[in-house]
C-alpha cells in the first residue's frame, strides 16, 4: 500500500511527527480483514524486522512458525481489534526499540506485549486528535451554516416578512421585530417605502414617545445615580439624543419600525397578497 498523505491540515497545530504516524496508521488495513495468507505473510515480515532490529536473527523455525500462528490466530479472532498493518509495524518497531521496556526473546508473548502498550501508547495521541477533530467538525458546520443563509439571505429574509405580514393581517396589535433593518430596507430599495418619508415627523413623534416609555419603565429598577441620569434624558429628548449613536441609532430603528408597519397595515387594508407587498 502506498504511504498515506499527510495534510497538515488534518493535525493541531505543532503536534509532533509521532502524533502524526500514529493517527495516520489507523487509516492503513486492519489486518483482521486481510485474507489468511495475506495476513501470515504480514505477520512474518514484520516478525523478521523485529529480529533484526533487536539483532536476534538465530532462532528455530518451530518458534517462528508458532508465534505467527499464534499472532494470526489472535487477530482473526478480534481480540486485537482494528488493528492496522501500520499500527503492527509500529509497536513491533517501537518495542525493538526498547520503548515498552525489556523483553526477552522474539516471540508470542513479547509481541502481544508490544501491541497492548502500542494501544495504551497511542490513547494520548488519540485524544487530542479527537477533541481537535470534533472543533474542526463544528467550525465545518459552521461555515457551511454561514454560507447558507449568506447564500440565501434574500429568500430568508422574505420568508420572514411573510410571517410577520401574515401575523399582522391576523392581530393588528402585532409588534414587528426587523432585525437590522432587513424588511424596512428591502422595501426600501424596492421604493414601496418612500424616503424621506412624507409622515416621518409623525413618525418620529412616535419613536420619542416609545423610547420615553423605555426610560420610564427603566426608572423603576435603576439605582439613585441612574434615575437621576434617566430623569435628565426624559426631561430634554432632543439633548439627551446629541453625542449619543447608540441612542440615535436605537431612535431611527424605532422610526423605522413605525414606518414598516404603517405600510404592511396599508397594504392589509387593501387586501394585497404578499406578492404584491414586495412586489
Amino acid at each position: 500500500m502506498s504511504e498515506i498523505v499527510i495534510r497538515e491540515s488534518r493535525f493541531p497545530k505543532n503536534v509532533s511527527n509521532e502524533h502524526k504516524e500514529v493517527i495516520l496508521a489507523a487509516d492503513y488495513p486492519v489486518l483482521r480483514t486481510l485474507e489468511k495468507e495475506k495476513l501470515i505473510e504480514a505477520i512474518a515480515v514484520i516478525y523478521n524486522k523485529a529480529k533484526t532490529l533487536t539483532g536476534q536473527t538465530k532462532e528455530s523455525p518451530e518458534i517462528f512458525e508458532e508465534a505467527v500462528k499464534v499472532l494470526v490466530d489472535y487477530i482473526q479472532s478480534g481480540k486485537y481489534g482494528n488493528l492496522t498493518t501500520k499500527q503492527h509495524e509500529i509497536s513491533i518497531t517501537k518495542g525493538a526499540m526498547g520503548e515498552y521496556g525489556e523483553f526477552h526473546g522474539i516471540n508470542a508473548k513479547t509481541i502481544h506485549t508490544w501491541i497492548t502498550s502500542f494501544y495504551k501508547a497511542q490513547m494520548k495521541f488519540r485524544k487530542i486528535q479527537s477533541e481537535y477533530n470534533q472543533k474542526r467538525r463544528l467550525e465545518e458546520q459552521q461555515e457551511e451554516t454561514s454560507k447558507y443563509f449568506k447564500e440565501n439571505a434574500e429568500t430568508l429574509m422574505l420568508s420572514r416578512l411573510r410571517d410577520e405580514y401574515e401575523r399582522l393581517a391576523k392581530n393588528p396589535d402585532h409588534l414587528i421585530w426587523d432585525y437590522n433593518g432587513s424588511f424596512y430596507f428591502y422595501l426600501l430599495s424596492k421604493e414601496k417605502i418612500n424616503e424621506p418619508h412624507e409622515r416621518l415627523e409623525h413618525f418620529q413623534d412616535l419613536a420619542m414617545r416609545k423610547m420615553k416609555e423605555g426610560f420610564r419603565h427603566d426608572l423603576t429598577t435603576a439605582n439613585s445615580i441612574m434615575r437621576t441620569t434617566i430623569k435628565g434624558w426624559l426631561s430634554n429628548f432632543d439633548e439627551t439624543m446629541q453625542g449619543k449613536p447608540v441612542m440615535n441609532a436605537r431612535y431611527q430603528q424605532i422610526t423605522n419600525e413605525f414606518i414598516l408597519r404603517d405600510y404592511l397595515s396599508g397594504c392589509i387594508e387593501l387586501g394585497l397578497e404578499f406578492e404584491e407587498v414586495i412586489e
